[in-house]
């Protein structure tokens, strides 16, 4: 029941684990680093039961995140109303790509200008299943949103690391 305002989606269809699209080696040949971006709508829901706390979220959002491809997204964002505005307290995602592997996370950081809707959600990539295990990064989202239709239009820009060997995939 706590889930927030941050409409954002990541996606994906993965391209082969070999040299995936947007990928680039580390200094030591040891993993490589995905770019991730994303220009999306949609839409969120909000939860004010636990008022002054709203939880934002997105359930099953899907966002075609490059380069893998139509996702799904499953998000939350936790914000304290205050007399100016919303302030961060905390949020979580997961991206399940179209072969299921998983990218997780925390959301490290949100602000929204409640008069015009512009906003920023920082991403921090904590971990991932199957060929993105022990992913790791960053990403910011930058969007409006209207806050009377729970809707919004953002972009989306961010790097994972796969280590070595967890960064194979076999197509």
């Amino acid at each position: 029941m706590r889930r927030l305002i941050v409409a954002v989606g990541l996606a994906g269809a993965v391209l082969g684990w070999a040299g995936p699209v947007g990928a680039e080696a580390d200094d030591h040949g040891y993993g490589h680093t995905i770019k991730l971006s994303m220009t999306e709508a949609s839409c969120f829901q909000a939860d004010f039961s636990a008022y002054p706390y709203i939880t934002f979220y997105g359930v099953g959002d899907h966002l075609n995140l490059k380069p893998f491809g139509a996702s799904s997204l499953d998000w939350d964002i936790v914000v304290l109303a205050t007399a100016t505005g919303f302030d961060f307290v905390n949020g979580a995602f997961a991206f399940t790509l179209p072969n299921h592997d998983k990218l997780t996370g925390d959301y490290t950081g949100f602000s929204i200008d409640v008069a015009t809707g512009a906003y920023t959600v920082d991403w921090l990539f904590t971990d991932g299943t199957g060929a993105l295990e022990d992913a790791h990064g960053k990403g910011k989202t930058n969007g409006v949103t209207n806050l009377a239709t729970l809707c919004a239009n953002f972009t989306f820009k961010g790097k994972v690391k796969v280590d070595g060997q967890h960064g194979e995939h076999d197509n």
